[in-house]
């Protein structure tokens, strides 16, 4: 493992923007390098290859600024897992970490979160055919997916202290 020192002299952070540069040095044919953004994108998160591992970048900036690697989870609090600067990252358990979830599962046929479309057979689906839902709690049933996504955004910030939408 990466330890700061190392860390440091290798590349720099800037915690306002969140960009990690290489810092300046000497290439084989004696030319001066360094200062260019790192990094590729690896399932959503920017990662940085150090010594031949790939570390993410959001896991490197907490090294850097407190000296040591999170001991739980980082999460990027407006949920743009490409945004490590230091103000946008906190250390939370995965429960707290599923809190911040902004976005529908891919395929959903609603494409909202927390709303599902009641089936052909139930006795809402004329009426009131979207439901609100978080975990195992039916908040209720609406005619509009955008009215049960209101619903669902309301009452999950009541529930989930670490939610940001």
């Amino acid at each position: 493992m990466i330890t700061q020192p190392t860390l440091k002299q290798i590349l720099h952070y800037n915690p306002e923007t969140g960009i990690f540069t290489r810092n300046t040095y000497l290439d084989k044919r004696g030319r001066l390098c360094g200062h260019r953004k790192l990094g590729c994108i690896g399932h959503g998160y920017l990662i940085i290859t150090i010594k031949r591992k790939h570390y993410r970048a959001h896991r490197l900036a907490w090294l850097y600024m407190t000296g040591n690697f999170p001991e739980k989870h980082i999460d990027h609090i407006d949920g743009i897992r490409i945004n490590n600067s230091w103000n946008n990252l906190r250390e939370v358990t995965i429960a707290e970490n599923n809190q911040n979830y902004r976005k529908a599962r891919t395929g959903s046929i609603v494409d909202l979160l927390g709303v599902s479309l009641m089936p052909p057979s139930s006795n809402y689906v004329r009426k009131k055919p979207y439901r609100a839902r978080i975990n195992d709690t039916t908040i209720g049933y609406y005619k509009t997916k955008e009215e049960a996504y209101a619903a669902y955004v309301e009452y999950k910030r009541q529930i989930h202290p670490f939610c940001t939408i």
